[in-house]
This record gives C-alpha cells, structure tokens and sequence, in this order.
C-alpha cells in the first residue's frame, strides 16, 4: 500500500496524518506548535517534526512511505529556505531516515522519502467543504493572511507579513494590542479600559507597569495570542460596545482584513472569475470571533472608505463556506500528487 505523511505545521500545533492513496486518512498524530518566525528555532523545529513523524508511523510500515507533503506557516516567499532546511532535518532524524526499507525517489540521496512543502495557504482555502478551487481565504490565526486562489493556485496574497510587520488580525496582533492598551491604562497615558482588569487577573500581577514587563517579558510572540481572548471576551460582554479600546482594536483589524479580502476579490475579478465569490474563513480567531467576522464584512460590503487601496467592488457578493481544518486541504494536494507519480 502506497502511503504519503501529510502536515499542517502553524504557530498553534503541528498536525500530522498518514494518507492512503485513494485520500483517506488513516492515523493522525497533533502536536504543539512550531512557527519558526515567532516561536522556536529551526533547531527545535526539526526535534518537534522529527518526533511527531516517529509517533504517527509507530507500528506502521515506513517502507510504504513513498511522499511527505507539508504545509507550513511562512513556507512562502521570504521563509521557503529556512522552513525547507529545517524540515529536512526534520526528517533525516526520523525514523523514515533511520530505519531499513526507506523509500526512494527524490529522497533517496538524503536517505529520506521525497518532500514537498507548501505554505499553509492554499491547503486551508481547499480544505472548504463545498470543493471550491477558486475563491477568497480569510485566514486569521496565529498569523493572518487574506488570499485569491484561482484553481487550486495562490494568485495574489495580502498581509501575511509576520508579527513584526503585520498579520492586522491575527491571535498575535490582537493580544499584542491588549498588552499594549492595558500598558498605556496603567502608565496614565491611555485609555481606561475593561482590558486591564481582565489581564491582570489572568497574569495575577498587581496593577503595576513593571509588573506587566516582567510578567511577558520572556514570552515569545507566538504566545501572545492566548491574550486576544480577553478581548473577545470584552467584546461580547452586555457593556463591550462601550470599551472604546477594544472597539478601537476591531475597527483596525476589520479594516485591514476587510481590504485584503476586496484586493483578492479584485484579482479573480480582473482574471475574468464572475458571480458570487467563495469566502473561507480560517485559523481560531477567524472562525471563533463572530464580531471580527461581521465587522469584516460589513465593511466589505461599505466598499472604499478611507486610505488605502482596498476599496469595495461594486456588484462583489461573497459567500460564506464551511471549511474543514486545514489538514483535509493539503490531503487533496497530497493524494494528487500521488496519483500523478503512480
């Protein structure tokens, strides 16, 4: 039997299975996270993969393993030759390397079945349940990203930037603005918000700056996230509506995404794309904030106001698709691909 390990690496966890060929999953092993521009080292990396990939195949055939195919957070562009170094070390210290029987292919000279990487991208459009191949990607997790995909392929992307320079939405950024807002609150210098309270009791510090930095110093960006809750929190509480901080913070992450989304609505448009456009949303701030989602769209369908060049498109109507985790996207990539080889 001819079988592929599959992945779905981001900031959050790792997921891995093992695909049959004719697509079907038949074992999964998740893991912890492992995004390499926010979280761990490529070092520590190649330990997570290299470790989840002997736990999925225990007691399983290695020799039976004829493809890898992963998708992972910042395999794209800037990040593709540090991700794909770090995944084939990955696998050299697995047991695909280690043990008698390993398939050949494109591998055979690293001693490692062929690897194919992608970034997590168009695996988590495809993973939509309706089987679209052509459409816009919301995608707000650890990371956030806005995508056109044409026929199963990336054809224009926004934001996806990394911490440091954007992803306006994501887990990382919203809980980075939480920190910062209840910074601001305690220094005197911002704001009054019901942020504040609920950071200090989720810490147990007192209501002191100096206690704040040394509470998150050490924290590295990934974990940030585990803050946007408190926002979420706020904003769905009977008085939300009147936090003015956290109002602030859905008004700029809706914007931003709201301006992806009608750039990549613009794109499949200009390549000759009609009719209503498949919207998927992705990733657990995206599919878990139901007021991040409706301001989304409701400034979607307000069209272009303000700066910027993300403004509405007349006539765009998107519709909402169900989407699986994105794991179930890159077993389509996967299974085609082994189909295409046998």
């Amino acid at each position: 039997m001819t079988l592929a390990i599959i992945g779905d690496i981001g900031g959050t966890s790792m997921k891995l299975a093992l695909l049959d060929a004719s697509g079907v999953i038949r074992t999964r092993h998740d893991g912890p996270g492992a995004n390499l521009r926010s979280a761990i080292t490529p070092a520590e990396f190649a330990a997570a993969l290299g470790a989840g990939i002997d736990a999925l195949l225990a007691g399983e055939d290695t020799a039976a393993v004829e493809l890898v195919y992963l998708a992972v957070t910042g395999a794209g562009g800037a990040g593709r030759a540090k991700v794909q170094e770090a995944a084939e070390a990955g696998l050299a210290r697995s047991v695909l390397a280690r043990g008698a029987g390993c398939a050949g292919g494109d591998g055979a000279a690293a001693g490692t079945v062929p690897l194919m990487l992608t970034d997590d991208i168009a695996a988590a459009f495809l993973a939509n349940e309706a089987g679209h191949t052509t459409g816009v990607l919301a995608l707000a997790g650890t990371g956030a990203i806005q995508a056109a995909i044409c026929d199963s392929q990336l054809v224009r992307r926004t934001d996806g930037l990394g911490w440091a320079l954007g992803d306006v939405g994501s887990g990382t950024w919203l809980g980075q603005q939480v920190l910062r807002a209840v910074a601001a609150d305690l220094d005197g210098t911002g704001e009054a918000t019901e942020l504040t309270p609920r950071l200090l009791a989720m810490l147990d510090i007192p209501a002191d700056t100096q206690a704040l930095i040394a509470s998150i110093d050490s924290l590295p960006p990934a974990s940030w996230g585990r803050f946007a809750r408190i926002w979420s929190e706020v904003l769905t509480t009977d008085t939300g509506g009147e936090d003015s901080v956290a109002a602030r913070i859905l008004r700029e992450a809706s914007d931003r995404i709201a301006r992806g989304i009608s750039l990549c609505a613009r794109e499949l448009r200009e390549r000759g794309v009609a009719g209503p456009l498949p919207l998927v949303w992705a990733g657990g701030v995206a599919t878990q904030c139901a007021p991040l989602r409706a301001a989304v769209i409701e400034r979607v369908e307000r069209g272009g106001e303000g700066p910027g060049r993300g403004g509405g498109i007349d006539g765009l109507e998107l519709i909402g698709v169900a989407a699986r985790e994105p794991l179930y996207g890159v077993a389509g990539l996967a299974a085609a691909e082994l189909r295409r080889r046998d």
